[in-house]
């Protein structure tokens, strides 16, 4: 429907501010990167609960944009020394990759596994050595 297809272009927008805030494409500050996750925060919620959960993950495009909306959400708090939050979003990444039906390409599959890899850094004690 025409209104789902909105919600989804406003959160990819909202996504896409937010990337341009946290990856320094504007001048970089701490404030910079609180308007990002704040955006963050708003694409993620308008995305579950105008979407919903079910059509996210049947949905490939909807399903990696939740995905790298957590998976930034995660790194942005890590990067604003909030760790603990930090790892509440990347434990969320992993329970939503692990709700997801088997990859049906290589691409999709390779993609889930980046993010897979980002949980296993980041989703762990902070003072944990890392791997050699």
């Amino acid at each position: 429907p025409y209104c789902l297809q909105f919600d989804v272009a406003t959160c990819i927008v909202l996504y896409n501010m937010g990337m341009v805030l946290q990856r320094g494409m504007v001048p970089s500050s701490h404030k910079s990167l609180e308007r990002a996750l704040m955006l963050y925060s708003l694409a993620g919620r308008l995305l579950w609960e105008k979407i919903g959960s079910l059509r996210i993950r049947c949905d490939k495009q909807t399903s990696q944009l939740y995905m790298a909306i957590l998976n930034n959400t995660g790194y942005l708090l890590h990067e604003l020394g909030l760790c603990d939050w930090s790892r509440l979003f990347f434990a969320r990444l992993k329970e939503f990759l692990n709700s997801l039906t088997p990859s049906l390409t290589q691409d999709e599959q390779k993609e889930r596994d980046e993010f897979h890899l980002n949980v296993i850094l980041f989703h762990r004690d902070m003072t944990a050595a890392s791997a050699a």
